[in-house]
C-alpha cells in the first residue's frame, strides 16, 4: 500500500512539474509550424554588460530585429547603466 501511494505521488509530481511545460512547448511548436513561422532560437547572453562587446551586439540585434535575454553581473551593470537601459 505504501509503495502504491509513493508511486501515485511521484506520478502526480512528474505530471504536474514536467508534462505541462512539455505540452506547452509542443503546442507552440505545432502552432508555429501551422503558421509557417519556422523554428525559434532563444539567445541568452551572460556576464555583461561589457563596454567592449555589448553595444556592438545590441546594434546587430537591432539591425536584424532579434530578441535576446541578458543576464547581467550587478557590478558590471553599475558601471554601465546606459548599456543596461539600452538593452531593455
Amino acid at each position: 500500500m505504501k509503495k502504491m501511494i509513493l508511486m501515485t505521488a511521484l506520478a502526480g509530481a512528474f505530471g504536474y512539474s514536467i508534462l505541462p511545460s512539455f505540452g506547452l512547448r509542443h503546442y507552440q511548436s505545432l502552432r508555429r509550424r501551422k503558421n509557417n513561422e519556422g523554428r525559434i532560437l532563444y539567445l541568452t547572453f551572460d556576464d555583461g554588460p561589457s563596454e567592449a562587446y555589448t553595444e556592438a551586439l545590441l546594434d546587430l540585434l537591432d539591425q536584424y530585429d532579434i530578441k535576446a535575454s541578458f543576464f547581467v553581473v550587478a557590478e558590471f551593470a553599475q558601471k554601465n547603466p546606459r548599456i543596461i537601459l539600452r538593452a531593455k
